[in-house]
């Protein structure tokens, strides 16, 4: 899946783990360097957008 999805990162329950490490991937050389982490900036940006069912993680606990 794409951590720029919703879906995939809900598939994964994002919201369960204790901690969620995103990787840049490495900008081909003709491609703008400037813009070498924006999906890792944006996959971030849209986890910690998320909004979650907190009743999920209490009744599994």
């Amino acid at each position: 899946g794409s951590p720029l999805s919703r879906a995939d990162l809900r598939a994964v329950n994002v919201n369960l783990c204790d901690m969620c490490c995103i990787l840049s991937a490495k900008v081909p050389s003709n491609d703008d360097p400037t813009l070498a982490d924006k999906e890792a900036i944006l996959a971030s940006l849209n986890i910690k957008a998320m909004t979650f069912d907190d009743t999920i993680g209490v009744l599994s606990q």
